[in-house]
């Protein structure tokens, strides 16, 4: 895209932003209807010079109406605007019976291309609110429809800095995806993880936690840490508090997921987590479809928002969180799988008008189809999600164990083949039978080799969850293999992941979680181990 193209874009954008989204005296200014404006040659109307080059246009000025420039030529506090006109004071001040349209002079001919905004208040010091501006044919003048009488000035979008803005809120939010957020406090930790449960933490740190004890009750407690939305599903666990974001934010949750939870940046929820014995329950920071439309809307919703603060606009949470939840109203928006179709279907011209409302929706609406809003969007919308699956994926896992403590797991297990160690201190050792050192017919016979792993071992709710870690090969002398040795591929590898349950005394059984063996070999092994105080009839479960 040129230069040009970026300029024009940038400009409408904050133009048509700032002429609504600044309103804090909106309902002080005539609605504008919404017939589109175009750059046609306005029809000559009645006029009356009321003072300064002011005049109103189309109807009879009311008694004593006056327009003076303030000697101090005092302008909106616009870091990112140009004053065109004189300041003017058209008074008496106060609300008016009917609108008017007043007509002001600028001091410079400006083109009809959005860029020139009226801005008005009600004292030179207060605050500014945007008007829906009309530029005349001749570039000379604007006009805007009043019900208020007050202080008026005409500025220009600086494009070149309105751009910066952009590029700076998106870049400082990739540069920086953590939020430094305090974590979560919770008093009864250690109670809290007696009576079999156990926190297992997968993923980055989008989510800060403790686990602990409320008013007597198990909680799980949890923290934004990203500078967006996060939706987090949660199964098992049910919802005692949310963040500030309240009801709204658990309205927009339910919108993208039954069983979600939006927790927005710094913000905490906690949950119930009271868990029945053998089973678990999570807590998911997702990066699924839901996740991505609620961050990409929230982010560019922020972004439009970043853009007009610089004017004095207040980036309101509580605002944003409205607007985000009145343009989730679309199922095609709900339905948007990408960022694409989030531009497309969430910031339409319609969605546009029903979240920020006629008073300066009807001029936004047109802007959000421009081909380089669009394009940025896009693209900076998409350099964020793509972060997403990297930074912001987490669980937590919350297990109540139904097996008995590891300490029964804890000795010699054989099976037909091969042995098992498993030691208090949650490591162990298994060898198996490996056969003849060399495929070889020779006197004296080759020797005889055996395989090792080193393990690691947790618990799990059902029992432990066993992790190979090392995997070698000796003699049955523990010497090692002659040259040639071959191991051949039906062999276990570091990495390979099993969880054994107790059956009975003195009797285990395995099952495959991840596993390089084939699963012909997987089929046909035998899943028993057995150990001290096993019975007869368990016994022969052990054999070849």
């Amino acid at each position: 895209m040129t230069q040009r193209m970026w300029r024009t874009a940038s400009v409408l954008l904050v133009a048509t932003l700032v002429a609504g989204a600044l309103g804090t005296h909106g309902r002080l200014w005539d609605k504008p209807n919404r017939t589109k404006v175009t750059n046609a040659t306005i029809v000559p109307a009645a006029r009356q010079d009321v003072g300064a080059g002011v005049q109103v246009v189309g109807a009879k000025a009311p008694v004593a109406l006056h327009a003076l420039v303030v000697s101090s030529r005092l302008q909106p506090s616009l870091r990112l605007a140009t004053a065109v006109s004189q300041t003017f004071s058209v008074g008496p001040s106060g609300p008016l019976k009917a609108s008017l349209t007043l007509e002001f002079p600028l001091e410079r001919k400006v083109a009809a291309d959005g860029r020139t905004v009226v801005f008005a208040s009600e004292s030179v010091k207060g605050s500014w609110t945007p008007l829906r501006t009309i530029v005349t044919a001749d570039g000379l003048h604007v006009r805007v429809m009043v019900r208020h009488l007050s202080f008026f000035n005409t500025v220009h979008i600086d494009v070149d800095g309105a751009l910066q803005v952009l590029k700076q809120f998106f870049d400082g939010l990739t540069s920086h995806i953590g939020e430094d957020a305090a974590a979560p406090h919770c008093t009864g930790q250690a109670q809290a993880r007696q009576d079999g449960y156990l926190v297992t933490v997968l993923g980055k740190d989008s989510i800060l936690w403790c686990f602990g004890m409320q008013n007597g009750k198990l909680v799980l407690k949890a923290v934004n840490n990203r500078r967006y939305p996060l939706l987090a599903l949660h199964t098992g666990l049910s919802v005692l508090a949310g963040g500030s974001g309240g009801t709204i934010a658990q309205k927009i949750a339910r919108r993208l997921s039954s069983e979600g939870t939006v927790i927005y940046p710094r913000d905490e929820a906690v949950f119930a987590a009271d868990v029945r014995r053998g089973t678990n329950a999570d807590l998911e920071a997702t990066v699924g479809a839901e996740a991505q439309l609620l961050s990409s809307l929230d982010v560019g919703v922020k972004a439009m928002f970043a853009i007009i603060t610089r004017f004095g606009a207040s980036d309101d949470p509580t605002t944003v969180l409205k607007v985000v939840d009145t343009i989730l109203t679309s199922d095609a928006c709900v339905k948007s799988k990408n960022s694409g179709e989030m531009i497309a279907n969430c910031l339409n011209a319609k969605q546009i008008i029903d979240a920020f409302g006629a008073v300066w929706g009807v001029i936004l609406a047109p802007i959000v189809t421009v081909a380089g809003v669009v394009d940025y969007l896009h693209g900076a919308v998409n350099g964020i999600l793509d972060q997403l699956s990297d930074r912001s994926w987490a669980k937590i896992v919350i297990q109540r164990m139904s097996a008995p403590p590891f300490a029964e797991f804890v000795g010699e297990w054989s099976v037909h083949g091969g042995r098992m160690t498993i030691r208090q201190d949650h490591t162990g050792e298994s060898d198996w039978n490996a056969g003849p050192c060399l495929n070889a017919l020779t006197t004296p016979p080759p020797p005889m080799c055996r395989g090792h792993t080193s393990l690691k071992l947790v618990s799990s709710p059902k029992g432990i969850i066993v992790t190979i870690t090392r995997v070698w090969f000796t003699t049955w002398a523990n010497a090692a293999p002659p040259a040639g040795f071959d191991p051949g591929t039906s062999i276990p590898q570091a990495g390979d992941t099993s969880e054994i349950t107790w059956q009975a005394p003195g009797l285990l059984k395995e099952r495959i979680i991840r596993s390089h063996l084939s699963p012909l070999d997987i089929k046909y092994g035998n899943p028993y181990w057995c150990g001290k105080g096993i019975s007869a009839e368990n016994q022969r479960r052990c054999g070849a």
